[in-house]
């Protein structure tokens, strides 16, 4: 019967071993094949590294637990009155928590080295760094203190010089930083640098809390801020939650308005500003798509509009109404029964009469909807686009501007009356 290839191998190495010359000269030949393929870890790349490892560890594993099952079948053949056992390996779990002690013990050793390496280091740092500052205090700086008297000289030339206190005061502030304020030296800092012996900063006078809240009271009246009617328009401020409102005219101008009907309170326009309440914003251009007030917002397009022309001399609102009227207090006046007043003829430089000008206006118009099934009929304020000849325009401005006085006195009028409690 033909042999199996395993069995010719084996029948080939058994005749190999009976001829010690082929048996060696069969070694040398696998000896220098297996160090022509092999390469050492120095030699192998990142990946080839973790590869080899990889079988290693494998065959370690195979390795011990033929160890292992060998030895127990040597154990259970010297004691036969014991238990047998099946010769399995051990358990995952146990082999894990035996790497873990052992790499647990490894970590450890290698924090005790670590840390008597950390204190040589410590010491040698301590001991360099005294070594240093005694070769540092024998040396005196020369440079440096020449450096410092040079700086500190020009400064103080300089400060002696300025004559502006505003100028000055920025100097002083230079100063006033932590490093110096914190220091022993401060004083004498000071000294040779800007040849005073201190720093006197001025202080803003305490205020009032009237004034604060005569400020808060003005902000929230509706001819100098209008309120949101969204839901979601609110604001929150330390736990204060409040509906917003938008300004109706700019700071500057409110600002004036202030002082001129409070000249007995002392109130700069910083201030002014600081003290306006957190819920009361500067108007947007997100926040004007729908009409605030048809009356104010129409005159102030038709406004900007002429003033883009060159048509008036300014785009602001109270300004223009101011120099159309004696007095803005004056119901005469602003109702147009004011003999004075009805002289003052508005000044238009026209350049062409038949120019058509265009500017948006809001109105109002009716739409019929399908809601639930049924046709309703509802009132829309939408913006729309105006274009007319300079003629008409200046006719409609003059319309608008009598209407736009009378609602303006209305609405002064009706907020000075009411109490402070309902502004």
């Amino acid at each position: 019967m033909a042999l199996t290839p395993a069995e010719k191998q084996r029948r080939y190495r058994q005749k190999l071993k009976l001829d010690p010359e082929k048996c060696a000269e069969a070694k040398r030949k696998h000896r220098e094949r297996y160090h022509s393929n092999k390469k050492l870890v120095k030699d192998m790349t990142e990946r080839e590294h973790r590869c080899a490892k990889r079988k290693w560890k494998t065959a370690n594993k195979k390795r011990r637990e033929r160890q292992r099952a060998a030895r127990i079948v040597l154990e259970s053949l010297e004691s036969p009155s014991s238990t047998p056992q099946s010769g399995s390996p051990v358990s995952p779990a146990s082999r894990g928590r035996r790497q873990v002690r052992r790499d647990r013990s490894a970590l450890y050793r290698q924090n005790v080295k670590l840390q008597e390496e950390l204190e040589e280091f410590k010491k040698k740092c301590n001991k360099y760094k005294k070594r240093y500052q005694r070769i540092k205090k024998s040396i005196p700086n020369q440079d440096e203190n020449d450096k410092y008297t040079t700086l500190t000289n020009a400064i103080r030339n300089h400060y002696k010089k300025i004559n502006n206190i505003k100028d000055k005061k920025i100097v002083k502030q230079i100063f006033q930083e932590r490093s110096i304020l914190n220091s022993r030296m401060k004083t004498a800092i000071i000294r040779e640098s800007l040849g005073i012996d201190q720093i006197k900063m001025r202080q803003s006078a305490p205020r009032l809390p009237i004034l604060r809240e005569t400020i808060k009271c003005f902000f929230d009246r509706d001819d100098v801020s209008r309120a949101t009617a969204g839901k979601r328009e609110t604001v929150t401020y330390k736990n204060i939650k409040m509906q917003k409102r938008y300004l109706i005219d700019s700071m500057k101008n409110l600002y004036r308005t202030f002082k001129k009907e409070n000249p007995k309170m002392l109130c700069s326009y910083s201030y002014f500003a600081k003290h306006r309440p957190f819920y009361v914003k500067t108007p947007t251009v997100d926040g004007r798509d729908t009409c605030l007030c048809k009356t104010h917002a129409n005159a102030q397009y038709l406004i900007n509009t002429l003033y883009k022309q060159k048509i008036i001399s300014t785009c602001n609102m109270n300004n223009f109404i101011e120099s159309t009227v004696c007095s803005t207090d004056s119901r005469a006046c602003m109702t147009a029964k004011c003999n004075n007043c009805n002289k003052n003829q508005i000044p238009y430089q026209v350049p062409n009469e038949f120019m058509t000008i265009k500017w948006p206006q809001w109105t109002r118009k009716s739409e019929i909807i399908d809601k639930a099934g049924k046709r309703v009929k509802i009132t829309k304020t939408v913006k729309e686009v105006v274009e007319e000849t300079v003629t008409k325009t200046l006719d409609m401005f003059s319309k608008t501007i009598v209407i736009l006085k009378r609602h303006i006195y209305n609405i002064k009028n009706t907020i000075q009356k009411l109490p402070i409690r309902d502004r």
